[in-house]
Formats: C-alpha cells, sequence, structure tokens
C-alpha cells in the first residue's frame, strides 16, 4: 500500500486513486531483475516509482497549446516578414509576439516534460505546418488590414487556452502548473491587444488597409485572383437579389 500525491486515501500499487469523484491512473514502473541463482531466469519485481497523470482534460489543453503557441510564432513571423516594407510598425509588433510565443513554448516544455508530457514532434510539429498554410494559402491573398485581424485570432486562442488551463490546473490542485498558466496570460493578452489595436487603427488609413499583404508578384497575383472572386460574388448576390 502507498500513498500517492493528490489520493484521499491510500491505494494498492498498481491502482487508482480518489479525487475530486475522478478516477485519476496511476503508471506503475516495472524493473526486470535477474535471480542470483536463476540460471538465466529473470523474475520481475514491481517498483512504486510512481508518476501521476494529468487529467485528460489537461492533457489534450496543454498538447493544443503546444499547437497553437507553434503556429502563432511562425505565423506571425512569416507575416512580419511580409509587412516589413509596407506597414514596419504592425511587423514589429508581429515579430514581438513571435519571439514572445518562442519563449512560452521554451518554458512550456520543462513545465510539461516534468509531468510526463512532450510536445515535440508531433504537436508542434502540427503547429508549424498550419502557420505554413495560412501563410502560403491564405496571407498571399489578403490585403493588410485582413491579414493582421486573422492574426488577432491566433493569439486569442493561446490566451483562452492559458485561462482554460490554468482554471484546470487549480481545480486540479496543481499550483506550480497554475502559477506559470496564469503568469503567461496576461503577457499574451498584452500582445492580443496591441495587434488588435493596430488592425483598428488602420481605419484611419484606408488606402494602406487594402494594399496587398503579401509583396512581389505573388502577392500582386493571389491579391488580384481575390478581388476577381469578391467581384464573381457581388455579382452572383445582386443578381439573387433581383429576382
Amino acid at each position: 500500500m502507498a500513498v500517492y500525491r493528490g489520493c484521499r486515501a491510500p491505494r494498492a500499487e498498481g491502482g487508482q486513486c480518489q479525487r475530486h469523484g475522478r478516477l485519476r491512473h496511476v503508471a506503475v514502473l516495472r524493473r526486470e531483475t535477474r535471480s542470483a541463482g536463476g540460471a538465466g531466469r529473470g523474475i520481475r519485481h514491481l517498483r512504486p516509482a510512481i508518476a501521476e497523470l494529468v487529467h485528460p482534460a489537461e492533457h489534450r489543453g496543454l498538447r493544443e497549446l503546444y499547437v497553437a503557441a507553434r503556429q502563432l510564432r511562425d505565423h506571425w513571423r512569416s507575416l512580419a516578414a511580409r509587412l516589413q516594407s509596407g506597414a514596419p510598425a504592425e511587423a514589429a509588433l508581429l515579430m514581438a509576439g513571435s519571439d514572445l510565443a518562442r519563449g512560452l513554448i521554451g518554458e512550456l516544455t520543462d513545465v510539461t516534460a516534468a509531468r510526463g508530457l512532450h510536445g515535440r514532434p508531433a504537436a508542434q510539429g502540427f503547429g508549424a505546418r498550419l502557420a505554413s498554410v495560412h501563410s502560403v494559402l491564405l496571407d498571399t491573398a489578403l490585403e493588410v488590414n485582413q491579414a493582421l485581424r486573422f492574426a488577432v485570432l491566433d493569439v486569442v486562442h493561446v490566451v483562452t487556452l492559458l485561462d482554460y488551463l490554468a482554471v484546470l490546473a487549480d481545480g486540479e490542485g496543481d499550483s506550480a502548473l497554475e502559477a506559470f498558466l496564469a503568469g503567461w496570460a496576461p503577457r499574451m493578452r498584452a500582445q492580443e491587444e496591441a495587434i488588435r489595436a493596430a488592425a483598428v487603427a488602420l481605419g484611419a488609413a484606408p488606402d494602406a488597409s487594402i494594399a496587398a499583404a503579401a509583396p512581389g508578384l505573388p502577392g500582386r497575383v493571389m491579391h488580384g485572383a481575390a478581388n476577381i472572386v469578391g467581384t464573381l460574388g457581388e455579382w452572383v448576390d445582386g443578381r439573387a437579389a433581383r429576382k
């Protein structure tokens, strides 16, 4: 019998512990040793090297945080490079947010590793792919104001996840994890407020706001194609209204 952190009562090795009305699984590590006179036959001894697992909701949320933070880091960095010549102030905000997301991922790696959870290569790789698809297929067709407003959604996702996970950690009694998440939420929220304010401010510069977000020939081609699609959609809607 042994008592594990977070359990209300002693439980047998390899069992489960009850906390807040939920079953929390306990992983048992086994070590194989050989007996002194066993003539090559091994015997197994159970070792109570027990690691308490996080709740499934925390597990999924932390994995998603890796995806969202990596997607923000890569997407904002790519968009900042595209806006550097035409909208340098906005590009600087995006680069600052990308650097902050990199810091979040770096600290998150140690925090989750201590809880048996890791974010590479799959979770971060998925976030990187999402950023790449967004940059190649969407940003090249957008205007500056549209690209910035879509970028706001990246950081809203991260901030909401941080707040949600902090509440989960508090409910699970993991004060260290709750403090980490609660500490990062206002830092990322400041980035959210800054990039949203920059997007809204473009309303005062309408010509700059409708410039192509992507520079060069690819931006002109994709931006022109988007305008054609938009014009066609307007024609379809106008014809439908006249019927």
